[in-house]
């Protein structure tokens, strides 16, 4: 806080009567807010140790340690804050901790169900035994179309088969021999031939062909067809026991054929059994595999007739025996810790990847991907808010796996009606998985108004400031900082000097002295830019010099917008008044933002007031160019006038009040003081200075409150007299509250030092009003009057007028109606 008394600068020729009271000036002393090199206690940064942790941000670890260590469902994470305060930083060393302690979880694999080919089955194995039951199984296939053709080729199984084959035969051949003998009997030859057997009658002992059977007597004829008549029980009962040998032979074949295999793959699968004899999912699938397999041993039995074709179906994937391993923990340590910046639907909940053959999509259960929500099970996922809010599905998809805790792998279009296919779908799988949401609190208070489940599913919030109080401990963690990134991004050190303009940059940035900027992106890129210079210049060490060049060259790259807002003011184009004094006119002073550039800008505002019942009129209100906070501070300042003059008769007063030269829209509150003094000025009709610029928000009572942008506007008003030219009684007027948020540029500084340009702090609007008129601001007086001729006097004048006016212009219209 500024002290009272000192000179309050220069008073314009064209103000009344001088004032008995001053308004506090600020000095270089309680402008310079310069880091005492006393309190950090090193010559450089190579001296100091890195920085373990973070800079107080106590509430946040607190928070982010709770929800970690909670396992229950519905107890995630959301991690808010301003961009570049080392959220992700702070999370990973957490998470590390944490991690490290944990079980490891287990693996998960898919395999093919043989009955239902469309719905994969999927379980779980301990940590590392999923790829170990993965590479037992291509063993497996592999030692099997090894080892089955070596068996079913095999002299003993081939002299089995021909015995069996030699069995059917000799007892086809018996049956037809049999055969013979009765056709014989009847009258009738018996042939076999590649179509099938083939009848002839025989007559008189001789087979009868088609030409002697017409030449036949109709008696031999009728005795012909008598005997076949005899015959074809006989045909068809040789014909049903050679079907029923050839059956049997067959089914002794397959019996045989199945036996072998049976015992190739016992033989195979008994390892197999052995290792996996505690996971009961293993052995049901290696049950199925075996069925399957003895259905379908052709496959393992290549046609080696033609060795090219042989060669070719040895080579063929055999997919449906293989093991997809969704989920591979086998390098794992502790539970696992998955950061997903690219959280689309098929990422976090997985996808059925397709493969294209001569044109045509195919695919199956190997091609199922497990997404992050599956690959985090048992562990933590980081995901980023605004990515996961910015995908098409995929913050219901989140929402749906953390509600029910299973994850369902397969298309989007089938999870949300959108073009359903029909395809593969997998089981749902259990997870527990813990997921922390990195935001802004801005998104994290727009989720909890707009989504009823946002807050049931992420119950813990962990806020990090984006300040931190300087004191001679948060200092020296701040150097500790800076030694922390000159080492591990390869830097020069920065002297304690260095270090000092780097706090002050941070002090800077957190728009107050008495605190720090935890910003540590913009400290990082700062020091990074001041190390190129340093190295240009062939130094050893960063120092101060280096960090405010680039701090110079980091606002001039993004400062063209605020050089042309300056140009447009020095000709004229803007019209600001940096000398003399006028009536209803003052310099308010506005902060622009554009995108990474905020700068300060003096504004234009005129009062114009007269008789009349329609109060302060905010033209830029009626233009629809004026915020809902501007337009706040405006009625407030009706509820000024009002308490001041209005106590013993209505108020008779029209006020035109308005921001000159502004083509956009106006918004907030910090103008309002030097509105209400444009439009005390012009009531009282007492000049106000021009040399003076004018911030901050005013109360009902008359008090000057805080406001934002103190540091950009006064240096922007500061470079619009420097231009002009210094005449050594410009100057800022702020709030007092204010005081503590400056943190000057030091050409500012320096013209304060040398008296140049000045700063004064305010508390009431009467301290305003006297410092800008010259003149006493007045009080009330106990029987309701003002100081004589003070401004408030003036202006109460004045308004009586206006009453006693009015008053008598409503008794002409009385009588003029009589």
């Amino acid at each position: 806080m500024a002290r009272r008394g000192q000179d309050s600068g220069e008073v314009p020729k064209a103000a009344p009567k001088a004032a008995a009271v001053t308004v506090p000036r600020l000095g270089p002393k309680e402008l310079n807010h310069r880091v005492d090199v006393r309190h950090l206690r090193f010559r450089t940064t190579e001296d100091l140790d890195v920085l373990e942790g973070v800079i107080e941000q106590e509430r946040a670890l607190e928070a982010l340690e709770t929800g970690l260590r909670i396992r229950k469902r519905n107890f995630n994470v959301y991690i808010a804050g301003a961009s570049g305060t080392g959220k992700s930083s702070i999370l990973k060393g957490l998470l590390k901790r944490v991690a490290e302690a944990g079980p490891v979880p287990p693996d998960w694999c898919c395999v093919s169900d043989f009955k239902h080919t469309d719905t994969p089955i999927v379980f779980a194995l301990p940590a590392g035994r999923g790829v170990e039951f993965r590479r037992a199984m291509e063993q497996l296939v592999t030692d099997l179309r090894t080892e089955m053709p070596k068996a079913f080729h095999g002299k003993g199984h081939q002299e089995r088969m021909q015995r069996i084959l030699n069995e059917g035969l000799e007892a086809e051949n018996k049956g037809f021999v049999d055969l013979a003998r009765r056709a014989q009997e009847i009258g009738f030859l018996v042939k076999s031939t590649k179509d099938g057997l083939v009848t002839i009658p025989l007559v008189n002992g001789k087979p009868v062909g088609s030409k002697e059977y017409g030449d036949l007597s109709d008696e031999q004829r009728t005795e012909v067809d008598s005997n076949r008549q005899r015959l074809e029980p006989v045909v068809s009962q040789f014909l049903e026991a050679t079907r029923e040998t050839e059956q049997t032979v067959h089914r002794r074949i397959q019996d045989a054929q199945r036996g072998l295999g049976k015992e190739v793959i016992e033989r195979h699968f008994k390892a197999v059994r052995a290792t996996f004899a505690d996971a009961e999912p293993v052995l049901r699938f290696l049950d199925a595999v075996e069925g399957h397999v003895l259905d379908n041993l052709p496959r393992f039995l290549p046609d080696e007739s033609d060795p090219q074709k042989a060669e070719r179906a040895l080579r063929r994937p055999m997919n449906e025996y293989a093991v997809n391993v969704l989920v591979d923990n086998s390098e794992t340590k502790g539970v696992p810790i998955l950061f997903e910046n690219t959280p689309t639907y098929h990422n976090l909940v997985g996808k059925i990847e397709k493969r294209v053959e001569n044109g045509i999509y195919s695919t199956d259960f190997t091609l199922v991907k497990a997404g992050a929500l599956l690959r985090a099970n048992g562990g933590y996922l980081v995901l980023h808010a605004r990515d996961v809010l910015n995908y098409p599905f995929a913050w219901e998809a989140l929402k749906t796996v953390l509600r029910y805790q299973k994850v369902q792998i397969e298309e989007m279009g089938e999870a949300y009606q959108f073009l359903p296919t029909s395809g593969l779908r997998p089981g749902p799988i259990p997870v527990a998985v813990k997921v922390v949401l990195i935001g802004s609190n801005w998104l994290y208070h727009l989720l909890m108004h707009h989504d009823d489940e946002f807050g049931k599913t992420f119950q813990v919030k962990a806020e990090f400031d984006s300040v931190v109080r300087r004191n001679p401990d948060t200092m020296m963690e701040y150097a500790r900082f800076v030694a922390t990134t000159c080492r591990r991004d390869d830097l020069l050190p920065v002297d304690r000097d260095g270090v000092a303009a780097v706090i002050e940059f941070g002090a800077r940035e957190a728009g107050a002295a008495d605190k720090m900027s935890l910003r540590f992106n913009e400290i990082c890129n700062l020091v990074i830019e001041a190390d190129a210079l340093a190295r240009d210049a062939g130094d050893k060490a960063i120092s101060r010099g280096h960090i405010a060049e680039a701090r110079r060259k980091r606002y001039r790259r993004v400062s063209l917008m605020a050089d042309k807002a300056l140009e447009d003011v020095a000709d004229g184009t803007l019209r600001i008044d940096t000398r003399g004094a006028e009536i209803g006119v003052v310099n308010g002073l506005a902060v622009f933002t554009f995108a990474d550039l905020d700068f300060g800008r003096p504004l234009r505002i005129s009062a114009r007031t007269y008789q009349g019942k329609a109060g302060v009129v905010n033209v830029e209100r009626e233009a629809r160019l004026s915020g809902s906070i501007h337009n706040k501070g405006v009625l407030i300042i009706s509820g000024f006038l009002g308490d001041r003059f209005a106590q013993d008769r209505p108020l008779s007063l029209s006020v035109s009040l308005t921001v000159e030269q502004s083509y956009g829209t106006i918004d907030g509150d910090s103008a309002s003081a030097a509105e209400l003094c444009a439009i005390m000025s012009s009531l009282a009709d007492v000049p106000l200075r021009q040399d003076i610029a004018v911030t901050g928000s005013v109360s009902q009572r008359g008090e000057v409150q805080a406001v934002g942008g103190v540091n950009e506007k006064i240096e922007g008003f500061f470079k619009v007299c420097k231009a002009s030219g210094l005449t050594g009684t410009q100057g800022v007027m702020l709030p007092a509250s204010n005081v503590r948020h400056l943190m000057l540029d030091p050409e500012v500084l320096a013209a304060v030092k040398a008296n140049r340009f000045h700063i004064y702090a305010a508390s009431t609007v009467e301290e305003a009003l006297t410092l800008l008129t010259g003149v006493e601001a007045g009080e009330r007086l106990p029987d309701g009057t003002f100081t004589p001729d003070s401004v408030m006097a003036r202006a109460a004048a004045k308004l009586a007028r206006f009453a006693e006016k009015d008053k008598g212009d409503k008794g002409d219209r009385k009588n003029g109606d009589g």
